[in-house]
Parts: structure tokens; C-alpha cells; sequence
């Protein structure tokens, strides 16, 4: 294996865990938010909006694993720098609804 089929697997195997189970979180979290907040619109929209993120993660983790398969170096060259800021930005949201919904919550009492 040369370097170029490492990192492939190495962002294959941290980035669709990551995804998968990250996603599950934030749509733990929304749905915990909606039923404790109690206020159908906003929740909705904040669902909606939530919705809409998972789906262009999601087709940009199939697009960039078609990528890396199809033209291994173009692809790792291409994808890793989006992987990397991509688990960043996943972080800092996932870190984000938590204080906003717990700030929203403490509020709402």
C-alpha cells in the first residue's frame, strides 16, 4: 500500500463512523431540544434545517469516497483538506446545539 491508499482508508474509516454516528447524536440531541422546548415552529424549522445539513454531509461523503476510488491521488489531494475541516466543523456544531439548546432550555423555565 502506498501512502495515497492509506490516507483513503484512514478517511473512510474515521469519516463514515464519524458521520454516521455524529449524525445520530445531533438528531438525538434536535429531538430531545423538540420535546423539552415545546414550541412546534421553531422546532420544525431547526428539524428542517438539521435535515437539510445531514443530507449535503452525507452526499458529500458519497461523492468523496466515489472521488477517492475512482482517481486515488486526485481524490485524497481533493478530499483531505475538506475531511479535515469537515470533523472540525462537525465538532464545533455538535458542541454548539448542546450549549444552545441547553441555554434555550434554561430560559424557557
Amino acid at each position: 500500500m502506498n501512502l495515497f491508499e492509506i490516507t483513503r482508508a484512514i478517511v473512510l474509516a474515521i469519516g463514515w463512523p464519524f458521520l454516521i454516528f455524529g449524525s445520530i447524536i445531533v438528531l438525538y440531541k434536535q429531538i430531545v431540544f423538540n420535546r423539552k422546548f415545546g414550541r412546534p415552529i421553531l422546532a420544525k424549522i431547526m428539524l428542517t434545517a438539521i435535515t437539510g445539513w445531514l443530507i449535503t454531509m452525507y452526499s458529500l461523503g458519497i461523492s468523496a469516497t466515489l472521488l477517492m476510488f475512482e482517481n486515488l491521488i486526485m481524490g485524497v489531494k481533493v478530499i483531505l483538506p475538506i475531511f479535515l475541516i469537515w470533523c472540525a466543523t462537525m465538532i464545533i456544531l455538535i458542541a454548539i446545539i448542546k450549549r444552545w439548546n441547553d441555554e434555550v432550555l434554561k430560559r424557557q423555565r
